[in-house]
């Protein structure tokens, strides 16, 4: 099991580099709109200083325009929340300046600037790595969300450090346990219930699932990533046709289906004009018109959908059946999510935007696990060895 290389290393008066996820929501003003991050890095901020390490604490906010600080985008904005949860924190926008001061007040938190702000992050520059690796005795890598990123200070940072002095984090470990089951050896019957808008993002999850020993029994498609099949079957999509590249990979999945049944949608939601989802229909498949935009999935989808994971011992949901924007194009989602939070299986949650419906339905703790990384989640899963392919992974050594 990928247990974190915290629970046995030496942590009294270390300097320990935390490089979180903490790319939270935050508007012009600067404030917080979404904690579920900050919350989530807690055990492990609070499992080093209760064994006298020192946190400095790194992490990248949003997508600064070539490197520009972005005042809104600076986390300094994320101190007043660290300091309601009885944290004292010293923000040190410089680099220099933290290697000279990382030694003081060793019950703070040092807390860097967005790491999107130093050129280095995002040019896989080894002189970035070594400043950032002056501030630290130990790193800590505990944002699984950036796992599958080249990004500087999470796949190259932790090579200069003794492989005995650098792992992940509680977080990551959490991560790791959960998915690790699912990648190697789910409980049988297994389905996946996969959705969103793009579709490249999951035919290689799609088809590393189907070259298991023991593939799927289902895998049941929403979003736009089922319009490719659907179009093979010779439905009419109206404005909804997919790309001719998403055609090539749905043919690649077909081909790959012996043992495992796919379930596509029965009936869609469309409207004409997707800013006007008020007008939205729900049509059966066959009874699209050639202006009809597809936004969700309908009811009896939905049921088929219930119906087949009535069975399921395990289940992995990501993405979206729907635009899920409004009460119009989300009604998909909300509905099979609701069916699956009751269901008596292990129920899965690949982060993104299914986590984020997740959460605003208030069915986080009806489920088995909700992950924090949806491109890492995914990358994760679409692979054979992850820990040969996932940067962030590959450069903290092998699993343990």
């Amino acid at each position: 099991m990928n247990t974190s290389f915290l629970h046995k290393a030496f942590l009294q008066h270390q300097r320990v580099f935390v490089r979180a996820d903490l790319n939270v929501p935050i508007n012009e003003q600067g404030s917080i709109k979404n904690d579920k991050r900050l919350k989530a890095i807690l055990p492990t901020i609070n499992y080093i200083q209760k064994h006298g390490g020192k946190v400095i604490l790194a992490t990248h906010i949003g997508r600064p325009l070539n490197n520009h600080l972005e005042h809104h985008l600076s986390t300094r904005n994320l101190i007043p929340w660290f300091e309601s949860q009885g944290f004292r924190v010293d923000f040190q926008p410089d680099l220099l300046e933290a290697q000279k001061n990382s030694y003081l007040n060793p019950e703070h938190i040092m807390m860097l600037e967005n790491l999107r702000f130093f050129l280095g992050e995002k040019n896989y520059s080894m002189p970035f790595a070594e400043l950032l690796s002056n501030v630290a005795d130990i790193y800590v890598n505990d944002a699984f969300g950036t796992m599958h990123r080249n990004d500087t200070s999470v796949s190259i940072l932790p090579q200069f450090f003794l492989p005995h002095n650098r792992g992940w984090g509680l977080l990551v470990e959490a991560e790791l346990q959960a998915l690790e089951s699912l990648h190697d050896a789910p409980k049988q019957p297994c389905m996946l219930v996969l959705g969103g808008a793009k579709v490249s993002d999951k035919i290689p999850l799609i088809k590393n699932f189907l070259l298991h020993t023991t593939p799927p029994t289902a895998i049941m498609l929403g979003g736009k990533i089922a319009l490719p099949f659907l179009a093979m079957q010779g439905f009419n999509l109206g404005c909804s046709k997919p790309k001719q590249e998403d055609l090539s990979a749905a043919r690649e999945v077909l081909a790959l289906l012996t043992q495992t049944s796919l379930v596509l949608p029965v009936d869609l939601t469309v409207c004409s004009n997707p800013s006007a989802p008020e007008n939205a229909q729900t049509k059966n498949i066959t009874d699209l018109a050639e202006d009809d935009v597809v936004i969700d999935i309908g009811a009896k989808t939905v049921q088929l959908f219930v119906e087949k994971l009535s069975t399921t011992k395990t289940v992995f949901v990501n993405g979206t059946m729907g635009i899920n924007e409004t009460i119009y194009d989300s009604e998909g989602t909300t509905k099979l999510l609701q069916a699956i939070a009751a269901l008596s299986a292990m129920k899965i949650i690949g982060g993104g935007d299914c986590g984020a419906a997740v959460e605003k339905l208030g069915l986080t703790n009806q489920m088995t696990f909700v992950s924090t990384g949806g491109g890492a989640t995914l990358a994760y899963l679409g692979c054979e060895n992850p820990w040969a392919i996932l940067p962030g992974l590959k450069a903290l050594g092998p699993a343990a």
